[in-house]
């Protein structure tokens, strides 16, 4: 497990309710919200980072925004860094990866 102190944190798509000590990131200013990223978050250039979250995000993206994510992720994290995420909404993911393979699409 990572340290906690002394560590480069960001959260993707933070909304309305920033979690204090990450960088923040969403697609669409805050009002009251201070964001380090405004883009989407396969488009964030910045690097060294330790800890990625991403809480109720990942599920709105396609699978083809979800990969660009991960790859980019894997560019702009530290070697051991971690991604954690979660999908609260399993049933659209499940609607996706049956539509991907039957030829939706993505």
């Amino acid at each position: 497990m990572l340290k906690i102190n002394n560590i480069k944190k960001l959260e993707i798509g933070c909304g309305e309710r920033p979690t204090p000590g990450f960088l923040h990131q969403d697609i669409i200013e805050q009002q009251g919200v201070s964001l380090d990223f405004i883009c989407m978050p396969y488009e964030i250039k910045d690097k060294g980072f330790d800890l990625i979250i991403a809480i109720g995000v990942m599920e709105h993206l396609t699978f083809l925004e979800f990969e660009k994510t991960i790859e980019n992720f894997l560019e702009i994290m530290n070697f051991e860094g971690e991604f954690l995420f979660d999908v609260p909404d399993l049933k659209k993911w499940c609607e996706y990866y049956i539509d991907s393979c039957n030829g939706g699409g993505i």
